[in-house]
């Protein structure tokens, strides 16, 4: 189940990174660069590295096991040199894009951005939560930002102005984040999940903290196509 978990979660965000890319090309009409292609290399191959490295430091509920690893300097080294390819063909279409006079800022960030997270997330540090945090930060800020804009257009109200929505946030984080930094720190011992099996109380609260999770990964999938009609009216 964690390894179920620990794949949709980074299959999910990165999937999150190019639907941010297309949207932001979709509102910036003939500008680029338009590098699909590149934003998923810049993203995919950092995770496939981390696979390949051997100086990973696991904590909390996660061991080993839960992850494919095959430590391989050879691998790993050959997963720099296709990010090396994939930097080149972004380059390229940067320097195409600053001739034309097509080059937007606001989509080439959709790319550099998503890049540098999975490259520190994946391929620098050493700690397994250093790892996951960052990745797991970007995406809800993200997801405020494209939820604040899709409810000024859609239904107005409340949202319409950007500041009240993100302190409101900001308050809710801040007390279940507290609440929940208490409970994990004070009230359950945090092992391994290979050695939760018997623990039906301890696997019931991690079960209660991640259903959300998987159940957003899956509505995710249908919320966001481009045949939905209030997605036609976000990206118009």
């Amino acid at each position: 189940m964690w390894s179920a978990i620990l794949y949709l979660t980074v299959f999910h965000h990165i999937r999150q990174f190019y639907g941010v890319h297309r949207w932001s090309l979709a509102i910036n009409p003939s500008k680029g660069p338009n590098s699909s292609v590149e934003l998923y290399a810049l993203t995919v191959l950092p995770f496939i590295g981390y696979h390949f490295r051997d100086d990973i430091d696991y904590q909390g509920f996660f061991t080993r096991e839960d992850m494919f690893l095959s430590p391989n300097p050879f691998a790993l080294n050959m997963v720099y040199a296709l990010l090396l390819i994939a930097l080149a063909s972004l380059i390229f279409k940067v320097i195409k894009s600053i001739q034309n006079k097509s080059l937007s800022l606001p989509v080439l960030s959709t790319i550099i951005f998503p890049f540098i997270i999975n490259f520190y997330c994946f391929l620098y540090t050493k700690h397994f939560f250093a790892a996951l945090l960052p990745v797991l930060a970007v995406h809800g800020m993200t997801y405020y930002h494209l939820s604040a804009l899709a409810q000024r257009k859609l239904k107005q109200g409340f949202w319409a102005k950007p500041l009240r929505g993100f302190f409101a946030v900001l308050a809710v984080s801040v007390v279940l984040g507290s609440l929940e930094t208490f409970i994990t720190s004070e009230q359950i011992d945090i092992i391994p999940s290979i050695q939760y099996q018997g623990n039906y109380l301890l696997a019931f609260g991690v079960a209660f903290v991640t259903t959300p999770s998987i159940y957003h990964y899956i509505a995710d999938a249908f919320l966001w196509k481009r045949t939905h009609p209030d997605f036609k009216k976000i990206v118009s």
